[in-house]
């Protein structure tokens, strides 16, 4: 990594996590840890390992400061830029190529990807790798500053209407959650509701709402006092054997079988 940058990682935070940029532009990532398989053709539960899911990303100006709403199973990842590339960019202006990106909430998988790899390089060999990897990193949210950004602002929710429907989805996660509530959470009509959170996150309402809720079970099957029917309904599903198709469809094995290889 480039000496003058630095990455921290928040550990499954409990709760809202404020950032301030003090003197260089931050890139907040929040990732989502999904279990999956590392082999596809004989599902064993000791060899699961954990994955990145890509959820979103901000931009955080010098001098400025933001809120992620972070929680169980789920890390952010603070990555501060500084060096040669980003002293050439300058700060995030009116005439910086990153300004469209302030203030928006992105998803990118090659964005969060590129975080996470710098995350897990620790040795002294990577050094070389690793600012190869902040060059491009910096290159690409320039590219997407210039063409996919220019959409999002017309398409998207706006972070605080966003802001609204993610804190509304946290609370009522045990609840069914109907495309009419969350767009008059939203201030708009069921049809652009739709249109606007796909924009922004990257997924349906419906299949992001079923990914959280999957997240959130991981971190709840580690508690053993709850019967895998108490977690089921602690995220919104009232048939276990609903709860069971729907975790082994994206987890690759079944609840109990999950909850024995975390022990």
């Amino acid at each position: 990594m480039d000496d003058a940058s630095q990455l921290c990682r928040l550990h499954r935070p409990t709760g809202p996590v404020e950032i301030e940029a003090t003197d260089a532009l931050v890139l907040a990532v929040r990732i989502n840890l999904v279990a999956r398989e590392r082999s596809m053709d004989r599902p064993d539960p000791a060899r699961l390992k954990p994955c990145v899911a890509p959820d979103y990303f901000i931009l955080i100006p010098a001098g400025a400061r933001s809120t992620l709403a972070a929680h169980a199973a789920q890390d952010v990842l603070r990555l501060t830029l500084r060096g040669r590339l980003l002293a050439r960019i300058g700060h995030v202006s009116d005439g910086c190529p990153l300004a469209p990106m302030h203030g928006r909430v992105l998803v990118d998988p090659m964005i969060t990807g590129l975080v996470e790899q710098l995350a897990a390089s620790a040795r002294p060999e990577d050094e070389e790798l690793n600012r190869s990897a902040i060059t491009t990193l910096v290159l690409s949210l320039i590219r997407m500053s210039q063409t996919r950004t220019a959409g999002a602002r017309v398409g998207g929710l706006t972070p605080n209407q966003l802001g609204r429907v993610r804190e509304h989805i946290e609370k009522q996660l045990a609840a069914p959650l109907r495309l009419p509530e969350l767009a008059d959470v939203a201030g708009l009509s069921a049809f652009h509701f739709a249109r606007a959170f796909k924009a922004s996150m990257g997924a349906p309402p419906g299949e992001w709402i079923r990914l959280r809720r999957l997240t959130v079970t991981q971190k709840l099957l580690e508690d053993h006092a709850q019967s895998i029917t108490d977690v089921a309904a602690a995220v919104g599903y009232e048939s276990p054997s609903r709860f069971a198709r729907a975790f082994r469809a994206a987890t690759g094995v079944s609840p109990s079988r999950f909850r024995r290889a975390q022990a």
